[in-house]
């Protein structure tokens, strides 16, 4: 058995942050053995931790969570996770919408699959949310990955965005990690249309 309760406060007025909910970042509990993990609560959506992963400035100012468009965390979400098989893993996930008397209101679709061995990673990952009247679909889906030389680890991602109403858009990240004596030296270029 396995449980998570995380949460986050804003340092400056001590208020708590991810909308004011107390466990607002991870809350969930969930089974894990050798076939893999299921997990139910508020946790990261496939999509988003396929991208923070090849994320060339590691989630921080600057990198692709300015221009690429995810859902951090999902509420109400059942998750599976397999087991690493040969450098192959996956996500399926699917959040309930809680809306009374509409089942697709608010609810959330999302799916990863992962290439992980050695110097190659591949990431493809979706997300398709319903608004809470169930009119209008966000969909966005990202391709991405990364080859570690050495010297420099490469990045390259793409992603389409679809929705809501005509808010469509396609994103290229192009990045690259240095490893440094102390540090990092990390650089990414987004183009966003």
């Amino acid at each position: 058995a396995i449980f998570v309760l995380e949460t986050g406060f804003n340092a400056d007025t001590g208020g708590l942050a991810q909308g004011g909910l107390i466990f607002g970042r991870q809350s969930f509990i969930g089974l894990k053995g050798n076939w893999g993990a299921v997990t139910a609560g508020r946790q990261y959506s496939p999509h988003w931790a396929a991208i923070d992963s090849l994320d060339p400035m590691d989630g921080i100012t600057g990198g692709a969570f300015n221009l690429m468009r995810r859902t951090v965390r999902t509420d109400n979400t059942v998750m599976y996770a397999t087991p690493n098989m040969s450098g192959f893993s996956g996500q399926l996930a699917y959040g309930f919408g809680e809306v009374a008397g509409d089942s697709s209101a608010s609810r959330v679709l999302g799916g990863a699959l992962v290439y992980a061995n050695g110097p190659v990673t591949v990431k493809l990952a979706h997300h398709n949310a319903k608004n809470a009247t169930a009119t209008d679909t966000t969909r966005n889906s990202f391709l991405g990955g990364s080859y570690n030389f050495g010297a420099v680890k490469a990045i390259l991602g793409y992603q389409v965005e679809k929705g809501p109403a005509t808010a469509d858009a396609n994103v290229v990240m192009v990045g690259a990690q240095i490893p440094m004596p102390v540090g990092t030296l990390m650089a990414s270029y987004l183009r966003k249309n």
